[in-house]
């Protein structure tokens, strides 16, 4: 399963949450990725982040470009989506 876990007010709500959800979904084989609305320069941020809790995953920058086609643009299409504002994933398209 691919899961798409947004950053800004997701994971930053309750990180030890979200590292433990994650290094479970890992564990069961899924592929699991910060999808995050940030400009490519918020990455380094995240990247630092999630390496305090020992997590190497992929971080998506959208660039304020709606999640789901940034997403198959880099031919990863998620299955599931957690996000706090759920409008950003198809905004625009």
């Amino acid at each position: 399963m691919r899961i798409a876990l947004d950053w800004d007010d997701t994971w930053t709500k309750d990180p030890a949450l979200w590292a433990t959800f994650v290094r479970l979904t890992k564990h069961h084989h899924h592929d699991v990725r910060i999808v995050t609305y940030r400009r490519p320069s918020g990455v380094p941020e995240i990247e630092d982040e999630l390496a305090r809790y020992f997590l190497e995953i992929p971080v998506i920058a959208t660039n304020h470009n709606p999640k789901r086609a940034a997403c198959r643009a880099l031919g990863w299409d998620p299955h599931v989506w957690i996000d706090d504002m759920p409008e950003l994933i198809v905004r625009g398209e």
